[in-house]
């Protein structure tokens, strides 16, 4: 708990040195240490979860920080971008949108602290499955933050890795690449130290390297991030299951589906321990695994798993998002191998339903699932609906493939 809420404590010191009246000052000392008395589970008598721990703070913050406009902002973002980290979305945005309400009150139209707010509700819009509500708040906040702020950093570095990784994520992976050798490049010559941020910079930059065919590259950068990863936090560090969760994909790309399955296994144990069995990404990382257990025939497991992640998501990220898509579709698949069709027909129906819903057109994502849905249409005979789909398929790989044109003999 304590390590989960260090930022909110930090936001909180900083606020009280910058300030000159003891009056305040003491307001702020008097938050802190009633928040660290939250913390502790002697005291409650309970367990107490940082979700709780949040939840008081803000039914606090107007009170308690009445007058102190811009303490108020850094706290409201703080709050919501830990509630984001613990996947608890909609409190996320309904904090950041109130700091930044106030923050255009407090700082007016253009600020450095309005555009870190932006770029933090770009970021769960992009969780969420907004891509379009995620793009345009990114390009807003990366604008404002240039414009305001002397030189590039390891804010703007970090800005541009989100704006990136969700541009890959919507499947615009040309633009997705230059935004993040851009935030790689930025981090670099900010005169940052090689720390926790910078390895998160690399690692996203790796899928978009992948998607690219740069597998090498890619591969280095991962290795590279993971292992300042391990130095600086430790082999059970949750951002190390990130990484080595990607790198896991490059090895399925090269065929080394042991390896890759072994790092699946890891990445899901470091999840479990770090984040929970309530969390989106650690139901994320059981869905990679079950996706390669399919892959590799292994059913049972791969279904189970795909059950518990499934439930995982309708919990937390709701009904209409990309990543339940995700797992539906690999269900569906499940289904269709075990001869199942009638059962994975409304499972890849309602994929490829919420893929066309939140992706664009011609997206590889839909394609795909485009594909296994007429497939099970043809094995259960409705050849029409399966044609249809097919048709479209096929017309969104002839518009993103290019074939080689047969020579004359």
């Amino acid at each position: 708990i304590l390590t989960l809420i260090v930022g909110l404590l930090a936001v909180l010191w900083q606020a009280e040195r910058a300030q000159t009246e003891a009056e305040k000052a003491t307001q702020i000392n008097t938050f802190l240490q009633e928040m660290l008395a939250a913390a502790d589970q002697a005291k409650s008598g309970k367990d107490v979860t940082v979700a709780e721990i949040l939840n008081q703070a803000v039914e606090r913050v107007d009170k308690e920080l009445q007058g102190q406009p811009e303490i108020q902002v850094s706290v409201m973002f703080t709050i919501g971008e830990t509630y984001a980290a613990l996947g608890l979305y909609k409190r996320a945005v309904q904090q950041l949108q109130k700091a930044l309400e106030l923050g255009r009150a407090v700082y007016g139209d253009q600020d450095p602290e309005l555009a870190k707010v932006l770029g933090s509700l770009a970021y769960v819009s992009q969780r969420t499955g907004q891509y379009a509500v995620a793009d345009s708040l990114s390009s807003v906040a990366v604008a404002m933050y240039r414009k305001t702020t002397s030189k590039p950093d390891k804010h703007l570095a970090g800005m541009l890795t989100d704006w990136g990784a969700m541009l890959h994520a919507n499947g615009k992976n040309e633009r997705a690449l230059k935004l993040l050798r851009e935030a790689v490049e930025t981090y670099r010559s900010s005169g940052e130290p090689r720390d926790r941020d910078y390895a998160v910079v690399l690692s996203n930059l790796g899928p978009a390297l992948k998607d690219a065919h740069q597998f090498a590259a890619a591969e280095s950068v991962y290795s590279e991030a993971r292992d300042i990863q391990k130095s600086i936090l430790g082999a059970e560090h949750i951002d190390v299951s990130y990484t080595t969760n990607n790198l896991a994909f490059i090895f399925i790309e090269r065929g080394q589906l042991d390896s890759a399955e072994a790092m699946f296994r890891q990445s899901v144990s470091i999840r479990r321990k770090a984040l929970g069995e309530e969390h989106s990404e650690y139901g994320a990382a059981l869905a990679n695994l079950a996706g390669l257990l399919t892959m590799r025939g292994k059913l049972d497991e791969a279904e189970e798993l795909s059950m518990e992640s499934m439930d995982i998501f309708k919990k937390t990220v709701g009904s209409e998002n990309v990543q339940l898509s995700s797992v539906q579709f690999i269900l569906g698949r499940i289904l269709l191998m075990r001869g199942a069709g009638a059962s994975a027909e409304p499972l890849l129906r309602e994929a490829l339903r919420i893929r066309k819903g939140a992706l664009p057109g011609g997206h590889p994502g839909i394609t795909k699932v485009q594909l296994e849905f007429g497939k099970c249409l043809v094995g259960m005979k409705r050849f029409p609906e399966a044609e249809r789909e097919l048709d479209t398929a096929w017309s969104s790989i002839r518009a993103t493939v290019v074939f080689p044109v047969p020579r004359e003999p």
